[in-house]
This record gives C-alpha cells, structure tokens and sequence, in this order.
C-alpha cells in the first residue's frame, strides 16, 4: 500500500480539531467540580507538559535557542497560564457553552491590537461589525449576572480570558513562523506549567478529595484539547484553505452547545442563542474583511493575519 493512502485529511484534522476543542468547555465544567480554577489550570499544564516532553524525547525536537525559548515561555505565561485560569473561574459563573461564544470574540480582540500595535484602520464596516460582536458578548455577559454576580464578572472573566489569549497570539506568531506550532505550544505549555506551580500545594490537597470524574476530565483537557487539538489544527489549518479553517471555528461554539447538552444536561438561554448569534455574526464579518483585503500592514513582530491567527486560543 502506497504512502499516500496513509495521508491524514484535512478535513479529518480540522474535524478532529472542533471536536477535542469544543469538548474543552465541558471537561472545564466537570474538573471544576474537583477543583479551583488555579488548581485545574496547574493539573491541566502538568499533564501537557508531560505529553510534550514525551513528544520532545521521541522526535528529537529542535528547541528553539535561550533567547527564544525564555521569550516564548513567558509568552506562555500569559496566554496558556493566566488565561486557563480566567477561564476556569469564568465557567464557575457560565455555562460551558455560552463561554466557547464568548472566546468567540478572540478575532475581534486581535483587531483591536492590530490597530494599536500596526497603525491599521478598521474601515466603518469592520467597526460596525466589532460593534456587533460585542453587543452579542454583552447580552450573554447580562444574562449571567445576579446576586453577588451582578455584574456578570465570570462572564467578564471569559471575555478577558479571549482578550489575554488575542494578545498571546499576536506575539506568539514569529516564533511560531520560526520553530513551527507544535514546538512554541511545547514551550508555552513548559512555561504556564512553571507559572501555575504557586497553586501545586492547593493542588496537593485538593487531588485526594477531587472527584474521579474532575481527576479524569483535568487529564483530558492537559493530553487532549492541549496537546492534539493544537496538532490537529496546525496539521487541518496549514493543508486547507483559509475559508476551510474558518468554519471549522465558527462550528465550535455549535459543537460545545451540543457536547454540553448531552454530557452536562445544559439547555442553551435563548439570550445566550441571541448573544452567539450577534458574536458570530460580528466575528465573520471581521474575518471576511480580512481574507478580502489585499494587502495588510505589518505589525513590528510580524505579518498581521488575523484570520489565519484566530484558533490559536479558542480552549
């Protein structure tokens, strides 16, 4: 049998890919049964971290050299560390799948600092459809207000969560050019891990009690949506056309409200439905102006791509 009819498709990866990363939000849900959100981060790390020094081990990865790596790796603080942590206290106030439509708005994050860090003008029409977009978070972050939560701050908290992750991406691209996705997600993982170790006494305490269910699903979440989410992303995204790509990530959101109906029992709000609706909405017509323009500016790191950079913090 011939080499090629063992070739992976595309469409299989980037499947794969919308599966184990909408999947995420659930496990998120049932590890903080277990958990604080610090502790679930730590955990979750731990197990990447393992997986990527096994990986490391085994093909004889190229680190990236000191100057890189440590830059790369306090990258890696900020958007894998602080972000799980954001997330995980957000999805104590929300569910699972109105929190993959609030990381939706990542795009639109990514705009806002390309504008900031490149000198680049939104056109009006981009402007209007960020607007929607945050109208649709708005509406889903009001709905998850009341009582000492009146403000909605775990719904704020994943907006953050979005914003931190947009900011990861950015400056995470010329490394990624340079030493390839698998290689920077390795070396962010080590770096989270090293920044979340504050939280290993908490940790320590908290395994003996945890339930084996939030056990189980904190080891999915650091050896799946982690480790071959981001494979099977890098994999679909780069032998597939940039519209390919992009549905495979508005399909997320769908997927987790689906995965989080049959595995958590959630029924969708009809102002969460609205709400997505708006952020997608908003989300795509950003990401059409940008696969329609024809040239971009640069920013000073890198080539700014924000279509093309949109999955890189989605779990």
């Amino acid at each position: 049998m011939s080499r090629r009819s063992f070739a992976f498709s595309p469409r299989a990866a980037l499947a794969m890919c919308v599966v184990t990363w909408a999947s995420a939000f659930p496990a998120i849900r049932i590890a903080l049964e277990g958990f604080a959100p610090l502790q679930m981060a730590l955990l979750r790390h731990i197990i990447a971290s393992a997986v990527f020094v096994a990986y490391a081990v085994a093909t004889r990865v190229r680190l990236p050299r000191l100057g890189d790596f440590l830059r790369i790796a306090g990258l890696g603080t900020l958007g894998l560390a602080l972000y799980g942590v954001l997330l995980g206290y957000g999805q104590t106030g929300v569910s699972a799948g109105a929190a993959s439509l609030l990381i939706a708005t990542s795009p639109v994050w990514m705009l806002i600092l390309a504008a900031t860090f490149s000198g680049e003008r939104p056109a009006p029409r981009v402007l209007a459809a960020m607007l929607v977009s945050f109208l649709g978070a708005a509406l889903i972050a009001g709905s998850h207000g009341g009582g000492v939560r009146g403000f909605g701050l775990p719904a704020f908290a994943v907006l953050a969560a979005a914003a931190v992750g947009a900011t990861y991406t950015i400056f995470l691209r010329p490394y990624t050019a340079r030493y390839g996705a698998m290689t920077v997600t390795m070396v962010s993982a080590w770096g989270a891990t090293l920044a979340l170790l504050p939280g290993l006494p908490g940790l320590v305490r908290a395994l003996p009690a945890a339930p084996p269910a939030a056990i189980g699903a904190a080891i999915y979440l650091g050896a799946i949506p982690a480790v071959i989410g981001y494979a099977a992303w890098a994999y679909g995204a780069a032998r597939s056309t940039a519209a390919s790509a992009g549905v495979a990530l508005y399909i997320i959101p769908v997927a987790t409200m689906v995965l989080s109906y049959l595995i958590l029992g959630e029924v969708p709000t009809l102002a969460s439905i609205g709400g997505g609706a708006l952020v997608l909405a908003g989300v795509v017509g950003v990401n059409l102006r940008s696969r329609l323009s024809a040239a971009v500016p640069p920013i000073r790191m890198a080539r700014w791509t924000p279509r093309s950079s949109a999955a890189s913090d989605i779990c």
